[in-house]
C-alpha cells in the first residue's frame, strides 16, 4: 500500500465528548453549554494521571467513584461516569476485575432521566466496548451495549442522540471486524438518523458513517447498505446550493464512502467530479475578482479543500477510469492555479491530487508535469509538514512517470529540497515519504544523488526497510541501486544497512532480484575475500541467512 498523502480535513476521529447538550423538551436547571474548561481540564487531567502511574493510581481514586456513583446528587454521579470514562486508557486492564458489576449499572444508567447522564454514559461504555466484546455471554454484554445504544440514536434528547452516535463510531474503531453481526441494525439506524436528524447530529452522523466506511471497507458495501446510506447521502448533497457550508461535511462523508464502495461507486462519480470541478472554478474566479476588486465577496476557501479532497478520494474509487472525466474537464489548468494557494491547508490536499492524478491520469497530466514540479518544490517547507510530506510525495510520483529531459533542470534543486526535509529533526514520519522520493529520483537522475550517498545511504536504506513491502518501496530500493552503481565506494561502510532492506524483500519482482543480486555480487568480486567474510559474519543471523539462500552469498 502506498504511502498516504494527508488531506486538509478529513474525517474527525475523536468522537468521544466530554461536554453534554440539554434538551429543550426538558427544562434541566443545570445547564452546562459548549464551554466546560474547568470539567474539560479536570477530565483530561485525570485522565493523564491514569496514564502515567496506571493501577497504582486505582486506590486514590476508585473509592471516590464507588461513593460517588451511588449519591443522590445526580451531578455527582454523572461526574463519576464521566471520571470512570476517563481512566479507562490508562488502567483499562486493570479495570477489568471491577467491569462485570460496573457495566451492568452503566446499562443501567442509559435510561436515566437526566439526558446527561445517558449521554455520558454512552461514551464511557463507548471506552470498555473492546473488553465488553470479548466477553462470551453476548446478551449480557455485546447485544445489550448495541440494542440500548442504538435506542439512544433515537432518544427524545438531542444531545443523547449525538453521543450515542459517536460512540457507535468509537467502538467501530475499537472493535473492527466485531463489529459486523450487528451492521444491519446498525445501518437501518443510520437510515433513520439521516431522515430525522437536524444540522448539528447530521455532522455527527456523517462523521460516524465516514468512520465506519474507512474501518470497514468492503464489509460496508452492499446492495442494502447502498440504498439505506449512500442513496440518501447523494440526496442530500443534490438538495444543497453550491454556497451552503452544509456541504462540507457531506462532501468529506461521501469521500470515505466512495473509497470504501471501490468500483460500485463508479455509477455516481461523474455528476460528483463535475460539481467538485466547478465548485474549485467558483472559488478561484471569486477568489481573483475579490483581488481586482475587494467590494466583491470573497467565496469561502473551504469549498476548494473539500472538493479537492472529494476527486482525490473518486481517484483513489475510479483509478484509471478518472482519466476520460480529468481529460473532459478543467481540473488540470484549476489545479495549477489552486497549487499556488500559500495556505499550507490548502495546499496540501492540492499537492495530494497531482500526486493522486500523476498515478491514476498521466497521459493526461504528464504535458503539465514540467509546470506542477516547481510549484510542489516550493512547496516543501520545514514549517508545514503535513502539506510538506504531500508535496514530496506527489513530486514521487511524477518521477517514476517521467523522464531524464523533463525532470533534469528541476533535479538539483528538487534532490536539495527533499533531501533538506529528509534531514530534519522534525522530520518524523515523513522520512519514508522523502526516502521513497530519493530513491525514485535516483532511478532517473543517479548524477544528482551520487555524490552525497555517502551520508545518505544508510538513513534511506533505514527509512525504506520501515516500509510495507510493495511496489513503492521495490521502485525507491532500485532507484538507489542505479546511484550506488555510480559511488559503490562509499557504500561498504554502511553494507549491513543495504543488505538488510535487500533481504527485507521477500518476494522482489524477477528483474528487481536480478538487479539486487548483480549489484551484492559486484560488491563480493570487488572486495578482499578476508574482508568480505568478515563482513558477512558480523551481520545477525537474518541477514546472512537470506544473503545465501536467495543471493547464494
Amino acid at each position: 500500500q502506498d504511502i498516504k498523502p494527508q488531506f486538509t480535513s478529513g474525517a474527525s476521529r475523536g468522537h468521544a465528548k466530554l461536554d453534554g447538550e440539554s434538551d429543550d423538551d426538558e427544562n434541566d436547571n443545570f445547564v452546562f453549554g459548549s464551554d466546560w474548561n474547568i470539567r474539560k481540564g479536570s477530565a483530561e487531567a485525570l485522565e493523564n494521571l491514569c496514564r502515567t502511574f496506571g493501577k497504582d493510581a486505582l486506590p486514590s481514586i476508585l473509592p471516590h467513584f464507588e461513593k460517588g456513583l451511588q449519591n443522590a446528587n445526580w451531578l455527582i454521579r454523572e461526574s463519576c461516569i464521566l471520571g470512570v470514562g476517563c481512566i479507562s486508557i490508562g488502567c483499562g486492564r486493570d479495570m477489568e476485575s471491577y467491569l462485570p458489576q460496573l457495566i451492568p449499572f452503566l446499562f443501567q444508567m442509559l435510561s436515566d432521566e437526566k439526558p446527561l447522564i445517558r449521554s455520558i454514559t454512552c461514551w464511557t461504555l463507548s471506552r470498555y466496548s473492546q473488553w465488553i466484546f470479548k466477553q462470551n455471554d453476548n446478551n449480557t454484554y455485546a447485544n445489550r451495549l448495541m440494542t440500548e445504544l442504538l435506542q439512544k440514536t433515537q432518544d427524545r434528547n438531542k444531545g443523547v442522540q449525538k453521543s450515542a452516535v459517536s460512540s457507535i463510531a468509537a467502538i467501530v474503531e475499537a472493535v473492527d471486524i466485531d463489529i459486523l453481526p450487528y451492521m444491519d441494525a446498525i445501518v437501518s439506524s443510520f437510515y433513520q438518523a439521516l431522515q430525522t436528524y437536524q444540522k448539528n447530529n447530521l455532522v455527527v452522523l456523517y462523521d460516524t458513517i465516514s468512520t465506519f466506511a474507512e474501518c470497514l471497507g468492503p464489509d460496508f458495501c452492499n446492495d442494502n447498505y447502498e440504498r439505506m446510506i449512500v442513496m440518501p447521502l447523494l440526496a442530500k448533497w443534490e438538495a444543497l446550493r453550491d454556497d451552503d457550508t452544509d456541504l462540507f461535511p457531506v462532501l468529506e462523508c461521501l469521500s470515505f464512502v466512495s473509497v470504501a464502495y471501490g468500483s460500485r461507486f463508479e455509477r455516481y462519480a461523474k455528476p460528483l467530479f463535475d460539481r467538485s470541478v466547478r465548485l474549485m472554478e467558483w472559488v478561484l474566479v471569486g477568489t481573483a475578482l475579490h483581488q481586482h476588486d475587494t467590494k466583491k465577496d470573497l467565496p469561502n476557501r473551504e469549498f476548494l479543500a473539500c472538493s479537492v479532497d472529494l476527486l482525490s478520494a473518486l481517484c483513489e474509487t475510479l483509478r484509471g477510469k478518472i482519466e476520460p472525466l480529468v481529460q473532459n474537464s478543467k481540473l488540470i489548468p484549476l489545479l495549477h492555479e489552486a497549487c499556488k494557494d500559500p495556505a499550507p491547508d490548502f495546499s496540501q490536499s492540492c499537492f495530494a491530487l497531482v500526486g493522486d492524478l500523476s498515478k491514476y491520469a498521466s497521459t493526461t497530466l504528464s504535458p503539465f508535469f514540467s509546470e506542477f514540479i516547481p510549484i510542489l518544490i516550493k512547496g516543501i517547507n520545514p514549517r508545514f509538514m503535513r502539506s510538506t510530506n504531500n508535496a514530496i510525495w506527489a513530486l514521487g510520483e511524477i518521477i517514476l512517470r517521467t523522464n531524464f529531459e523533463v525532470l533534469s533542470p528541476f533535479a538539483q534543486n528538487l534532490f536539495e529540497q527533499v533531501n533538506n526535509a529528509f534531514n530534519m529533526r522534525e522530520a518524523g514520519n515523513i522520512m519514508e515519504t522523502c526516502a521513497v522520493t530519493i530513491g525514485r529520483l535516483g532511478g532517473v537522475c543517479p548524477n544528482i544523488i551520487a555524490p552525497n550517498l555517502g551520508k545518505l545511504i544508510r538513513p534511506v536504506c533505514i527509512a525504506l526497510s520501515n516500509l510495507p513491502e510493495d511496489a513503492e518501496k521495490e521502485d525507491a530500493a532500485r532507484g538507489l541501486c542505479v546511484v550506488i552503481e555510480r559511488n559503490p565506494q562509499v557504500v561498504l561502510l554502511h553494507f549491513q544497512s543495504l543488505c538488510d532492506l535487500i533481504t527485507g524483500f521477500t518476494h522482489p519482482r524477477n528483474e528487481t532480484k536480478q538487479m539486487f543480486l548483480n549489484l551484492l555480487h559486484a560488491f563480493k568480486n570487488q572486495t578482499d575475500p578476508v574482508q568480505w567474510q568478515q563482513m558477512i559474519d558480523s551481520f545477525p543471523r537474518r541477514i546472512k541467512d537470506s544473503l545465501r539462500s536467495t543471493y547464494n552469498l
